[in-house]
């Protein structure tokens, strides 16, 4: 009542300032046009009138102060004083959410400053790219005479609706592009290096580096610089150069710099312990090192020494530690180590050979007989005593420093290997909190809800093969070829004699292996014991001395050596233990375990499936509940939450409810119920598709503490993890998908954290504060069809009530996605929807008004705005298109004086700026991958069409947001995740992309062909080509993109076996039980199932929509030769009269239904060949399935239900078919209506 209240004022105030300015602007010029002159009358006047607008602007003022001063809202939003609401009111409604959103000071400046620059661009770009070029040809036209139109015009307006037209794209681009903007601002570098020092120069360094960074030049690192190997290779490429030269290029790296000169001294100090103090020996090494620091000192190492063999006495020293390091050390090879050491040091080294006589005079060779007959240092080693820790300390370290290879002489073959390390490493210099010690960490779980997916995958699933003999397993081997050979060697290392044991002694070990590369229960639940094992190893190195530590080392190289050993040959492998099978091998480090280890490790974490039908599995006896509870028994900390419905009496209490468990959506109905299962400070919901690393695991302690820091103003709520897309190797859709997944997981959440404060919760690894949420609406909302997006309403829920989500990218947690074509249009076509559903939604009309201005610009272009805008880039199209057709149709192009208009065409290029929204995705690559590598996969993505699977994504996209828009009625949708090696029916794709693809590009198509053929562009090829190349672009993705993208989608067997196909699901009859995959007409009405729920004003938005289609007909009609040029309105009214004439011709060559199949090949208006074509077929059907729109909406709209008929088309038929394409609309009435008065039709020639 009181809203209702409101907007009638609010619409009475605004028409009230309407006319009073109105009135005192005319006031104005009545009294300069009185006077004849801005006399002092006049100017008083001008006066009032800025008196009123101030008084107008002093509520936005009282705003702007607010915006400012955002603490002082924050204060007043936050005090419950009636006096204050009854002021409040006029603004909003009032409720107990969304009261004090205002960020800090500082947010707010930094998330202003951003969009200030956004829009300053986004007005510079459309300004002079887009409405300039345009304004001085537009005078031309409206200057220019009348018109000779070909058509009928119903009101002379000169060259005015040409304008409009031409105008409409630019209008359209306008209100669009800013997406554009907003996505290239998104482009900043990453979080800062852990860096103490902060001098001038290096802070230019730094500005440098991010801007390579920025514009993808440079690279992140992607190693650490610490090794002394490092700069020993340089000293040997660069030997010749000075030493001043090579002493920069090693200070380059401050880390590199201290590893040199820790281990030049280490070594120093080193030989002088071992070598006995006065010794002839040791007396000799002195001499060396001094030698050496002369060189230093003075500049000449590089003139004095052969720099080439400092890898030879790299590896003499690396001998000699690894002998001092050992419990039993060898004394004869430690001289004779030493004794190589000098030959080379002494003999090698210098570039001045010295003889005998002048080392003895030198002081570098010995003096004494005795050695003469032995070796030098025979008698003058003395190892440093075992209970020198001290010493032995330092000489780990060195040996650390110098045994640390370059990153390139051991990199890993496999790629998924090289990612991981090199992110890991990366994270170490990001900025993270200091971890705890684990009994000092806060606890925390995981959940992972869970339906009826797969828990791993069969034996026969695996082996069975397709109509290609592909089998899974055969896909997964040569995907993963490297994996499959290193996971044969461990089954023969644990007993297995041939091959053929894989899938009988080992099918168990075959089963994880195939399903840990799947998107299976299984896989995740592996991932997430890593926090279990991380913590445990964790907790006993929080305990550990550092002899525990050694000792342990020695204990796990013996243990896995053993097993190395014994394994070969297959003797103890019956004694490995059951719980190594869930990950790839058995931890060393529990060896080392005292045992408070694993209890430390339970109270801090506990992972929670909520297997919804675990109970029901049981009863039955499903293979999933058996695999549920395998990996429960080999997982400690696992435990299963689930509903169970037996009928009997509970020990303690049983509740009953009220109406059944299931009320809402499965997913967040399957957490909430779930959650209070889970136990400790936090919850970190995860889908049953994802997995994490144990390297990531270890970074959990430090990713809790950030709940005890300040963002802002407020401490954060829901902590953002970032993730990793795993599927992208498995086919080239799957990585499309994960490079445009991985753009938005990075980039932009990143910036949606901070700068801009917006991001909201999209499901998966993020973190939640358990304690926050559990009294706040929980941690997902469950309400049918409004909540299909169930994720993101709990990040709405979270910035309503105050809260603060963060974005932290030094951890990440894999997430798998759709591998197809079919299963990834379902995926989009359920968030598109359900960004429908959010645009109706309460929270985002909330978050709308509570939100300032520039917030709320961030909130829209990343949530619901992202949709709107690939709406307005198909509308444009669709806009630019028919403008074109009323040119060509209407003959303005072919008139005099219309030059200017070739100029406005020209213009419309700028519908391919949607192209550039896949920059990011190349920034993204350039961050993580370096600029060629970026290139280069952005180069390979194009030779395997990946634009036409993202101008096909954008049509799914846009065809279920809008119709979600007008009618509502979005629903889940299984995708299935599963591999994608079979082929998909022509019948199949055409269900589930006619409507959405097929039938909008033969209407795309259509216009461009008539464009072509009426107007005088196409005489100049080269104008036509890059007017609407973009747009034909559209219209060959959207048709060819489903057999494109089909596994064997061009096989000619195939495509027979599809058509046949197709025309048995084309005339099966449907029935009460029959399904929309067995019958045409079943499937018809499933997709009218949304007008049951749509209002009036949905069905008539939708016919005048339709009715678009009559244009064709009215255009077509005056370029007839019968009209000789007339454009009169009679030309059109007697064709309806032909047209009426036509109707009642198909009425009376209707056959009756019995015929229906015999005579259906004759609804293919195309000849045989096109027949044994599934690209044929699919133009042929949906332009016929396409005709009966008009009449569809049109009979629903009355009241009466359509039917579907047969007609047998003669020559003359067809003519009229096609040209009068919506005469069909009432054929299928007097059809219908004759069909439903039980007539006997008759076959007529």
């Amino acid at each position: 009542m009181l809203l209702g209240v409101r907007m009638v004022l609010k619409g009475a105030a605004a028409a009230t300032w309407t006319i009073v300015f109105s009135v005192f602007y005319a006031r104005i010029w009545d009294q300069k046009n009185s006077d004849g002159r801005w006399s002092d009358a006049a100017n008083q006047r001008i006066i009032v009138f800025l008196e009123a607008a101030l008084v107008f602007v002093i509520p936005e003022v009282l705003a702007l102060v607010l915006f400012i001063v955002p603490w002082v809202r924050n204060f007043l939003e936050g005090l419950d004083f009636s006096i204050l609401y009854a002021f409040t009111w006029w603004f909003h409604t009032r409720i107990f959410v969304g009261r004090g959103l205002r960020e800090g000071l500082i947010n707010n400046v930094k998330y202003t400053m951003f969009w200030i620059a956004v829009l300053a661009s986004k007005f510079t770009f459309s300004y002079f790219l887009q409405i300039r070029p345009l304004v001085s040809p537009t005078k031309t036209l409206l200057d220019a005479g009348d018109t000779k139109y070909k058509i009928h015009i119903f009101f002379n307006s000169g060259n005015r609706i040409a304008i409009v037209l031409l105008w409409i794209p630019v209008v359209l681009i306008y209100l669009m592009d800013l997406q554009i903007c907003a996505l290239q601002f998104n482009l900043i570098p990453e979080e800062e290096s852990l860096r103490p020092e902060a001098t001038m120069v290096k802070k230019l360094r730094d500005a440098i580096h991010r801007l390579k960074l920025r514009y993808g030049l440079g690279q992140a690192y992607q190693k650490t610089e610490s090794s002394q190997v490092e700069a020993t290779s340089q000293a040997t490429e660069l030997g010749e150069e000075p030493d001043q030269s090579l002493w920069l290029k090693i200070c380059k790296s401050e880390y590199r710099r201290c590893a040199v000169i820790e281990a030049y001294d280490s070594v120093k100090y080193l030989l002088l312990v071992v070598v006995k103090y006065g010794t002839e020996e040791n007396s000799i090494v002195s001499k060396i090192f001094k030698e050496l620091d002369e060189c230093i000192q003075s500049g000449k190492v590089t003139v004095t020494y052969k720099l080439s063999l400092l890898p030879q006495i790299h590896a003499k020293l690396i001998s000699l530690i690894e002998l001092l390091i050992q419990r039993k050390k060898d004394e004869s090879k430690a001289v004779n180590v030493l004794q190589a050491l000098y030959e080379l040091s002494v003999r090698e080294f210098p570039r001045l050979k010295k003889s005998m006589e002048t080392l003895r005079l030198e002081g570098l060779a010995t003096c004494s007989p005795a050695t003469v007959t032995g070796l030098l240092f025979e008698n003058a080693i003395q190892f440093p005593d075992d209970e020198d820790a001290v010493f032995f300390r330092h000489l780990r370290r060195l040996h650390t420093i110098l045994t640390s290879r370059d990153s390139m002489h051991n990199v890993p073959t496999n790629i998924e290997a090289r990612r991981r390390i090199a992110f890991f490493s990366n994270s170490l210099f990001m900025n993270m909190p200091r971890a705890p010690y684990v009994e000092k960490m806060m606890a925390f779980s995981v959940l992972t809800p869970y339906y009826d997916e797969e828990v791993m995958y069969g034996k026969e699933f695996l082996r069975s093969e397709n109509e290609d003999g592909i089998s899974t397993l055969f896909y997964l081997q040569k995907i993963y070829e490297d994996e499959w050979k290193h996971f044969m060697e461990r089954m023969y290392r644990e007993g297995m004699e041939n091959d053929d044991e894989i899938y009988t002694k080992k099918a168990r070990d075959l089963r994880l292996w195939a399903s840990h590369r799947g998107q299976t229960l299984s896989r995740t639940v592996r991932g997430m014991m890593y926090y279990y094992r991380a913590l445990k190893m964790l907790a006993f190195l929080d305990s550990a001395s550092e002899m525990d530590i050694r000792d342990g080392s020695q204990q796990i190289g013996s243990h896995v050596l053993m097993n190395q050993n014994s394994g070969l040959d297959g003797v103890q492998s019956a004694m490995q233990s059951s719980s190594r099978k869930l990950g790839r091998t058995s931890s060393s480090v529990s060896y080392l375990f005292k045992g408070h280890e694993h209890g430390i490790a339970l109270l801090k974490f506990t992972y929670v499936v909520a297997c919804q039908l675990y109970g029901q599995q049981k009863t039955k006896g499903d293979s999933r509940a058996e695999e549920i509870l395998y990996l429960m028994k080999n997982n400690e900390a696992l435990r299963v939450a689930y509903v169970d419905e037996m009928q009997r009496e509970v020990e303690i209490y049983r509740i009953m409810l009220p109406g059944p468990l299931k009320l809402g959506e499965g997913k967040p109905e399957n957490q909430n119920h779930a959650i209070i299962f889970t136990r400790g400070d936090a919850v970190q919901t995860i889908d049953m598709n994802q997995d994490n690393y144990f390297e990531e695991a270890l970074k959990m302690r430090n990713l809790l503490e950030e709940f005890k820091n300040f963002y802002g103003i407020r401490r954060p709520t829901i902590l953002g993890v970032r993730e990793n897309i795993f599927t992208g190797s498995v086919s080239s859709l799957a990585w499309f998908m994960s490079a445009q997944e991985m753009s938005f997981v990075t980039l932009n959440q990143r910036v949606l954290a901070n700068p801009l404060k917006v991001r909201m919760h999209y499901g998966h690894p993020d973190v939640f504060d358990r304690f926050w949420f559990l009294p706040r609406g929980g941690i997902s909302k469950a309400s049918k069809v409004i909540n299909i997006s169930e994720d993101i309403f709990a990040g709405f829920n979270c910035t309503l009530r105050g809260g603060n989500v963060t974005h932290h990218e030094y951890i990440q947690v894999g997430k798998g996605r759709d591998v197809g074509l079919n299963q990834i249009s379902m995926f989009e076509a359920k968030v598109a929807s359900g960004s429908g559903e959010q645009v109706l939604s309460r929270d985002v009309y909330r978050l709308g008004h509570r939100l300032d201005f520039f917030r709320m610009l961030s909130f829209f272009y990343s949530t619901v705005g992202f949709y709107f805008n690939t709406m307005m880039v198909i509308l444009t199209v669709y806009a630019f298109l028919w403008g074109r057709l009323f040119l060509a149709l209407s003959g303005i192009k072919d008139s005099a004086n219309n030059k200017s208009l070739g100029v406005i065409l020209n213009q419309q290029f700028i519908i391919q700026l949607g192209f550039f929204s896949a920059l990011p995705m190349i920034v993204e690559n350039s961050l993580e991958l370096g600029f060629l590598r970026a290139v280069w996969d952005f180069l390979t993505m194009q030779l395997q069409l990946a634009s036409v699977f993202y101008t096909f994504s954008m049509g799914t996209r846009t065809h279920f947001f809008g119709r979600t828009i007008l009618h509502g009625g979005a629903k889940y949708r299984a995708t299935g995740r599963g591999f994608v090696v079979q082929h998909k029916s022509f019948a199949e794709n055409y269900r589930l992309y006619a409507r959405s693809h097929f039938v909008k590009a033969i209407e795309l198509g259509i216009i461009l062909v008539v464009f072509a053929a009426h107007n005088s562009v196409k005489a100049n090829t080269f104008v036509y080509i890059a007017m609407t190349i973009s747009s034909w672009c559209l219209v060959l993705s959207w048709i060819m993109g489903p057999f494109v993208f089909n596994p064997s989608g061009f096989d000619w067997l195939k495509t027979v076996y599809d058509f046949d196909d197709f025309m048995n699901w084309l005339w099966y009859s449907g029935g009460v039980f029959t399904k929309a995959e067995q019958s045409w007409e079943t499937w018809w009405y499933e997709e009218q199932d949304h007008l049951r729920t749509t209002g009036l004003w949905g069905k008539l938005l939708e016919i005048l929509l339709d009715l678009r289609f009559f244009f064709f007909q009215y255009g077509v009609v005056y370029h007839l030769g019968i009209t000789r040029g007339n454009t009169s309105i009679a030309v059109y009214l007697l064709s309806w009269i032909y047209m009426v004439g036509g109707c009642w011709d198909l009425y009376s060559h209707s056959i009756c239904s019995g015929q229906i199949c015999s005579e259906g090949a004759y609804l293919l208006p195309a000849s045989s060949a096109s027949c044994h074509n599934g690209f044929g077929t699919c133009n042929c059907i949906a332009a016929r399935v396409h005709s009966l729109q008009i009449s569809r909406y049109s009979l629903k709209f009355l009241g009466v239900h359509p039917y579907r008929l047969g007609h047998n088309f003669n020559s003359s038929g067809v003519f009229r078919y096609l040209v009068f394409l919506p005469a069909k609309s009432l054929s299928e009435m007097h059809s219908l209506r004759g069909h439903e008065a039980g007539l006997g039709l008759q076959q007529t020639k």
